[in-house]
């Protein structure tokens, strides 16, 4: 009896052990797949919106660290993909760089922000700029603040500048008066390359 008892002991550890290895590595640990996963950047709708009126889709959107105008290598290499990707469909004609400032775009009753909030809106803009002209085009690179809004003339003759940071307000970035602040802009940044 004990004899018998040890046999089904023996074959249910054993059942057990070999049904493990049976297994797939996910089914094993399914953490373990979550983990090796890249995380596919994220573009906002407001930033697919801005790109669909400036036809193209080429079009990416990072984040920057608070207080910094340094671009992080997940950064680059998103910047240095989405070039590739519009060289292979023709020749790039610009590249539109628009950066905030750690701080939402300034509502209607602020109209800018502090001049440190200014001055790292524009670096980040410097930055990224810099960064592009690294690399072997003839683009035009435009670069746009969202640390102040487009000043009265501007928006008369309706610039560049002014007009996108109306389809950025038209899309529904949040500003500075805006209670709710989602989708969340500060910090961020948007590069948009145009085809020929």
């Amino acid at each position: 009896m004990k004899y018998l008892l040890a046999v089904i002991l023996l074959s249910v550890v054993v059942g057990c052990a070999s049904s493990k290895k049976d297994e797939s590595p996910a089914e094993q640990a399914p953490e373990v797949k979550k983990q090796t996963q890249k995380k596919a950047p994220t573009v906002s709708i407001e930033s697919k919106q801005l790109a669909a009126e400036e036809e193209t889709p080429f079009v990416t959107e990072f984040s920057f660290k608070k207080g910094s105008a340094d671009l992080s290598q997940t950064a680059k290499n998103e910047i240095e993909s989405l070039i590739k990707k519009a060289e292979k469909k023709g020749k790039i004609e610009e590249i539109k760089v628009i950066s905030w400032a750690d701080e939402e775009y300034p509502s209607v009753h602020t109209k800018k922000l502090s001049t440190a909030e200014r001055n790292i809106a524009n670096n980040r803009n410097k930055s990224i700029e810099s960064f592009v002209n690294d690399f072997p085009l003839d683009a035009k690179v435009s670069t746009y603040s969202m640390a102040e809004r487009p000043n009265i003339l501007k928006d008369v003759i309706s610039t560049s500048d002014a007009r996108i940071k109306k389809s950025l307000e038209t899309a529904g970035i949040p500003n500075t008066d805006t209670s709710v602040k989602v989708p969340a802009k500060a910090s961020k940044a948007i590069v948009i390359v145009i085809v020929e």
